[in-house]
């Protein structure tokens, strides 16, 4: 993509996110915090693409995550039609407060978060795999229990998010980076399917398609656990993996 395509893509992306930043600022609507947050995590994605500029990226992701924040201090005012938008595991903001290792805002973040599954709303086994990541990433609750929980909800079926989540408890980084790389193709493949189907969204093909977040804050919690990882993965750039530049 050239230099005029980015400009005119984060453009865009910009006036998107600030349309729907005017709007919260009258009144919390999920739906539309949470589509601020992906243009906002789009511009950093393409500014990481275009330049390697993880500074600018490391700074969308934490503004992705404040906006989401917000949302959640003022979720007592939330309508009844935000429900669906409200379940825990519909919080990818936590991914990119995460992976850009903003930890007060992840401190803050999870006690607001739903703490019961949503029937309904969303799959069980997706609001496990959120609950176990949260309490890896704040080193409280009762990990052994979200992750028999967790294992009840597949039904003795597979996961590859099961088995990343459990080599982080565990410590195992040879399974860490298997499960890890079977997530990202499983992803990478999804998107190409997507993609020739002709039915997908074109903002978020051309940026975060590319840059896997959710997998950033998968690397960031096994480093943290000392866990070996590798330098880079696909969709998983080195720079977006270094830590973030005050």
């Amino acid at each position: 993509m050239g230099l005029r395509q980015t400009e005119t893509l984060q453009g865009n992306l910009g006036f998107l996110a600030a349309k729907r930043l005017e709007a919260l600022a009258e009144r919390p609507d999920a739906k539309l915090a949470l589509e601020a947050a992906a243009f906002i995590r789009q511009v950093g994605c393409s500014e990481l693409l275009a330049n390697m500029d993880s500074r600018v990226f490391f700074q969308a992701l934490h503004q992705s995550a404040a906006i989401y924040l917000d949302l959640l201090e003022r979720r007592s005012d939330c309508s009844e039609r935000d429900t669906y938008y409200l379940a825990r595991s519909k919080a990818a903001p936590f991914f990119d407060a995460v992976a850009a290792q903003a930890n007060d805002l992840v401190e803050r973040m999870l006690p607001l978060l739903p703490g019961e599954w949503m029937r309904r709303m969303e799959p069980e086994e997706h609001f496990h795999y959120h609950m176990a990541l949260s309490c890896l990433a704040s080193g409280t609750g009762d990990l052994e229990g979200v992750m028999q929980a967790f294992e009840r909800s597949l039904d003795g079926g597979e996961s590859e998010r099961f088995n990343a989540a459990r080599a982080l408890v565990t410590g195992e980084a040879e399974a860490f980076n298997a499960a890890l790389k079977a997530i990202i193709e499983q992803r990478c493949k999804a998107i190409e399917a997507e993609r020739k189907s002709g039915l997908f969204d074109p903002y978020f093909h051309r940026t975060e398609a590319h840059i896997f977040v959710e997998g950033i804050a998968l690397v960031r919690l096994a480093r943290r656990r000392g866990l070996q990882t590798l330098r880079a993965y696909r969709t998983l750039p080195e720079p977006a993996l270094e830590d973030p530049v005050a």
